[in-house]
């Protein structure tokens, strides 16, 4: 209990001291007004994989010899751990 209220503390703590100092105003006022990042598009184009070892995926179960279209990320990552294949889209 008392480490919860020490880092309550000291939080607050930071937060007055932290407000006073220009520099971080100025960093907190960038943080807050910078837009979010956005991914690449071409990272979740859909793409075909073979199944080569079982692994869940979107909740289902996906079996060996399983053909299933999954975002192109994915596929590069279970390719390169060897779970699946990447076919040729058609």
């Amino acid at each position: 209990m008392g480490a919860l209220i020490t880092l309550s503390h000291s939080v607050q703590t930071w937060r007055r001291l932290g407000l006073q100092d220009p520099r971080e105003r100025e960093r907190l006022n960038f943080l807050r007004n910078s837009p979010l990042p956005e991914n690449p598009p071409h990272l979740f184009v859909p793409t075909r994989i073979r199944v080569l070892k079982g692994f869940w995926c979107d909740n289902k179960q996906l079996t060996p010899g399983t053909i299933t279209t999954v975002p192109w990320v994915l596929a590069r990552d279970m390719q390169s751990i060897k779970r699946a294949e990447i076919l040729p889209n058609d």
